[in-house]
């Protein structure tokens, strides 16, 4: 009667484990549709993961295929679940990077400090009908700006005052 406990708390745990995995990656696909880019984000991760996801499958199909029991797909199924789960997530994402996404720079997640939400819906209206590319002015946006110098002969020999 012990192992029934045990067994029923695995799969049990096993069913938190896949509710987890349907969700975890949720967050991430809508935040990348809300701002309709990828950029910043690494895709390295997504495909180590759907390689896992792949094989995962692979050996439980290999597993059934071997042995000639098909059920032990049907006797795993949080392990079935997982793997599709983990492939369904991870097709999307890369559609996301590689064909939806492909080539837009990703508006800031914050506007710029001292920014009026006003000015940077301006800025970004101005910047969506410059006709520039995708990728100019990210750069930018991202470097660290040099601080204002007040006497520019005082900074070129180090007396600065600071």
């Amino acid at each position: 009667i012990r192992w029934l406990d045990w067994l029923a708390y695995l799969n049990a745990l096993a069913a938190v484990k896949l509710g987890v995995t349907l969700v975890k990656y949720l967050p991430q696909l809508l935040l990348n549709a809300r701002r309709r880019s990828t950029a910043g984000w690494s895709i390295d991760n997504v495909c180590l993961d759907l390689c896992g996801g792949l094989l995962s499958l692979t050996q439980l199909l290999l597993d059934a295929g071997c042995s000639d029991d098909w059920s032990a797909v049907s006797g795993d199924p949080v392990k079935f679940g997982l793997g599709l789960v983990s492939i369904v997530y991870d097709g999307l994402f890369l559609l996301q990077h590689f064909v939806w996404y492909r080539r837009t720079a990703a508006p800031p997640l914050l506007p710029p400090a001292g920014a009026s939400p006003a000015s940077e819906a301006a800025r970004r209206q101005r910047a969506a009908g410059s006709g520039a590319s995708a990728g100019s002015g990210l750069l930018e946006r991202l470097s660290p700006q040099p601080e204002p110098v007040a006497d520019p002969e005082a900074a070129a020999t180090g007396e600065g005052g600071g």
